[in-house]
């Protein structure tokens, strides 16, 4: 949550968080914890946020639905789908999130079709970002 609180920081979020809503795009989600952590957050200060989540893995989505459902009082949007392959949503995010380790599983290309898809899946005033878990040592990523 920590790491999550630092992004609301971002002057970005700090200008537009407070607008009526943020649609948020958690790429290679897993169970969702990112996308479910930053939507608390933003709840908790007052944003309306619609959250979809994604991954290759039915299971870990099924985790994530659940996870929304108790923490936000609603599931997210769940996909199955390929991180590469974002652009296909035919929908427009404010954020898109990419948190955990996920990166190491793609080779530098694949890297970069995915940062490429995502940036198509963001508004034209969207942000990204890529963070990995800080241990309790409070250090920074």
């Amino acid at each position: 949550v920590r790491s999550m609180e630092r992004l609301l920081e971002h002057p970005w979020i700090e200008k537009r968080g407070g607008r009526e809503g943020l649609e948020v795009l958690e790429v290679c989600g897993g169970a969702g914890f990112g996308g479910v952590a930053l939507a608390k957050l933003l709840q908790s200060r007052g944003t309306k946020v619609g959250l979809t989540v994604t991954d290759l893995r039915p299971e870990a989505l099924e985790q994530a639905r659940r996870l929304g459902a108790r923490e936000l009082g609603a599931e997210p949007e769940t996909m199955v789908l390929d991180a590469r392959e974002g652009h296909r949503l035919k929908r427009k995010f404010d954020i898109a999130l990419l948190y955990g380790l996920s990166t190491p599983h793609f080779d530098p290309w694949e890297l970069v079709e995915l940062l490429a898809s995502v940036a198509e899946a963001l508004k034209d005033e969207g942000s990204s970002s890529s963070r990995k878990p800080t241990g309790g040592t409070g250090s920074s990523s």
